[in-house]
């Protein structure tokens, strides 16, 4: 691994889907992707759909053409109902590219309803040659463990031969235990965390660079 670089996020950043839509094609063309973490915005002020200081970004995003697609990490909606993902829904229908969904604490509050709407709480994907890796630390107290870790080795095994860099995503700081970061809630954390023991191990031994990117900070 060359270095593993850490990219914190509370409301927005511009590194350079919704999972349909997305060409995996290999083209070695410049892109861009833009992260949002915890973008149903203030506890205190909530008012339903994205974050509208966010949304007001929306035609600036669309206005560049290098970018291809967002990720919101997680903390999407306050409450997991159909009327608050609705909101959601429909102002990323102003957005010209796909947005991927890192799912967060708040957004599995009722899990059938979003895996539903949304489909696989952790996946992977591959697109211009670089690898995405979306991981959910919801399952068990922030630790990637059991099918999904097995999930996480498989997907890293079978590209590493062919991509360039390598994206981790999550909701929760899933290294927190092992680096000096602060977190918006420590919500279903467990007492003890996996990183260092399971993940980091796999990401040593590679060539690419590794990106870990989480939503909740604070």
């Amino acid at each position: 691994m060359k270095y593993v670089s850490f990219f914190l996020l509370n409301t927005l950043l511009f590194y350079s889907c919704r999972k349909d839509d997305i060409s995996l094609e290999y083209n070695k063309l410049e892109y861009s992707f833009f992260v949002g973490g915890h973008s149903y915005g203030s506890p205190d002020n909530f008012i339903g759909g994205l974050y509208p200081p966010f949304v007001e970004k929306f035609n600036s995003l669309n206005n560049d053409t290098l970018l291809k697609m967002g990720f919101l990490t997680g903390d999407i909606v306050k409450y997991s109902t159909p009327y608050y993902w609705d909101l959601v829904d429909n102002d990323l229908e102003k957005l010209n590219c796909p947005v991927h969904f890192v799912a967060g604490n708040h957004d599995v509050t009722d899990m059938p309803l979003y895996s539903q709407r949304y489909g696989s709480i952790y996946y992977d994907f591959v697109f211009n040659g670089d690898l995405f890796i979306v991981l959910d630390g919801n399952i068990d107290g922030w630790r990637i463990s059991d099918d999904q870790l097995l999930f996480f080795n498989s997907a890293v095994d079978k590209h590493k031969k062919s991509v360039q860099n390598i994206f981790i995503l999550s909701h929760q700081i899933i290294f927190s235990d092992h680096f000096d970061y602060l977190y918006n809630s420590d919500n279903g954390k467990g007492d003890s965390l996996n990183y260092l023991t399971d993940i980091k191990p796999i990401l040593e031994h590679l060539n690419q660079k590794v990106y870990l990117i989480a939503g909740d900070v604070g």
